[in-house]
């Protein structure tokens, strides 16, 4: 039995042995030295400004990504650039900034469509989620 499963407590293990035989896989493949692992964790927390903060003399470790989600410089320095030279309504304007601003909104859906292997961009909707209690 999986152990702590609070849905299914009649489901087996051997149910579930391609995510087990991925995995081993997935190790076997990324052994990492200590040292190497130490390299890779200090080369993503350089992608996230915030983390280099130091809270009551320790490191920032961020794990509360359901309340809110730390960005990366790529993203924030993006979001800095639309306000800076482009900030206009997406598919809404017959001026040059709502061009811009709609070129540059049909470049990422591109970009997300190659990432995840969608069939068209036109696959990719971007939503604004919001939750009011």
């Amino acid at each position: 039995m999986i152990a702590n499963n609070y849905y299914h407590n009649s489901i087996n293990e051997a149910d579930y042995y391609f995510v087990k035989q991925q995995c081993e896989n997935t190790f076997k493949q990324n052994k990492f030295s200590e040292g190497d692992q130490n390299i890779k964790i200090r080369n993503i927390r350089k992608d996230f400004p915030i983390l280099e903060r130091k809270i009551n003399g320790y490191n920032l470790v961020w794990l509360d990504n359901a309340a809110t989600t730390q960005k990366p410089l790529c993203v924030t320095e993006s979001l800095n650039r639309y306000y800076k030279e482009y900030n206009s309504n997406v598919h809404r304007g017959a001026h040059t900034l709502a061009k811009e601003a709609t070129e540059e909104y049909e470049s990422a859906r591109k970009k997300v469509q190659k990432f995840i292997g969608s069939s068209s961009p036109e696959e990719i909707i971007f939503l604004r989620v919001q939750l009011k209690l």
